[in-house]
């Protein structure tokens, strides 16, 4: 994977968990 590809899904996985809120543990992957 690029430097491009990597940052899209930490974006992607940022946005998750601002949906995700304050339901978001410690555990972090809620799936």
């Amino acid at each position: 994977m690029n430097a491009h590809n990597v940052l899209m899904q930490a974006m992607e996985r940022l946005v998750m968990i601002l949906e995700n809120g304050p339901r978001v543990n410690s555990k972090g992957n809620q799936g």
